[in-house]
């Protein structure tokens, strides 16, 4: 009867199979965090403070589109065909995150191409076609950032179907990776307006990443603390996202201005959002 009841509960909680994700998934979350935060801060910076950003505007359009391509390398690499990505667009599920996402993927890559490309156009109606483009790329941007986060936390993977504020981790740490780069590139280039607008939305995304990443954690911990090296291993990663990653470079922002403290803040904001998603990609590789 104990073996009958021990087969019965084997049977209802079936254990799931790690998905084939290794450092091209990391890449991928990564080059296409830092793309759309990248586009989504500069088309905002764009529509709502002209002025300020005119002359950053072209130069981060151009770092987002060269990292969507960084991670469009990556995601081919990963499907070991290029054709299979051109098989996802075949067809279009809204209720499904993959198939949201890949569109999004394609959609935003497309505009930010153009968007990049008309911003080094300097006559008047290239830069009202640009800021049009800007507005419409915005709704793709933020779902790039924040899919592979709803695509996780909808799986049946333990830790990952736990973790519902993923989505909403991933979108703001990629909103903080766009704020840092626009930072370090303001801080070179002298742009002092455009540094502060950029030096303020950190002071206000790197407390709230703090906030989310902890409610991750926790809702993971449970999950994935039960073994002793496991435990240790999840305590390395979330204290060093939290304090290299996340309270360093506040503490950085807060004590320091140029370009140099810029550099440093974009470094390990960047190093903690590796860190983070090398930790996501890696849990189902992690267990048993």
């Amino acid at each position: 009867m104990a073996a009958d009841a021990d087969a019965g509960a084997h049977h209802a909680a079936p254990a799931t199979k790690a998905p084939p994700w290794h450092g091209w998934v990391v890449g991928d979350m990564f080059f296409s965090s830092l793309s759309a935060g990248t586009f989504a801060v500069a088309a905002l910076g764009d529509l709502l403070r002209p002025a300020d950003f005119a002359a950053l505007v072209p130069i981060a359009y151009a770092a987002a589109f060269l990292a969507i391509v960084a991670d469009l390398v990556c995601l081919i690499f990963d499907l070991g065909d290029p054709m299979r990505f051109h098989h996802m667009l075949r067809t279009f599920k809204p209720r499904s995150p993959m198939s949201l996402g890949t569109w999004s993927i394609a959609i935003f890559s497309i505009l930010c191409f153009v968007a990049a490309a008309l911003a080094l156009i300097p006559i008047s109606p290239a830069t009202i076609a640009r800021r049009i483009v800007a507005m419409i790329a915005l709704g793709p941007a933020l779902a790039v950032m924040a899919y592979k986060g709803v695509l996780f936390s909808a799986t049946a993977q333990p830790g990952w179907k736990d973790a519902r504020w993923l989505g909403a981790l991933l979108a703001i740490s990629s909103a903080t990776l766009g704020c840092a780069l626009l930072l370090a590139l303001a801080e070179l280039l002298g742009l002092g307006r455009a540094a502060i607008e950029m030096r303020i939305a950190l002071l206000e995304l790197l407390p709230i990443s703090m906030i989310l990443t902890a409610m991750v954690a926790y809702a993971m911990s449970p999950e994935l603390a039960d073994g002793a090296a496991r435990g240790r291993r999840f305590v390395a990663y979330y204290s060093f996202i939290a304090i290299a990653g996340l309270a360093g470079p506040l503490v950085v922002i807060i004590l320091a201005r140029g370009p140099a403290a810029a550099l440093v803040s974009l470094m390990l904001i960047a190093a903690g959002a590796l860190a983070l998603r090398h930790h996501l990609v890696t849990i189902p590789h992690r267990r048993g």
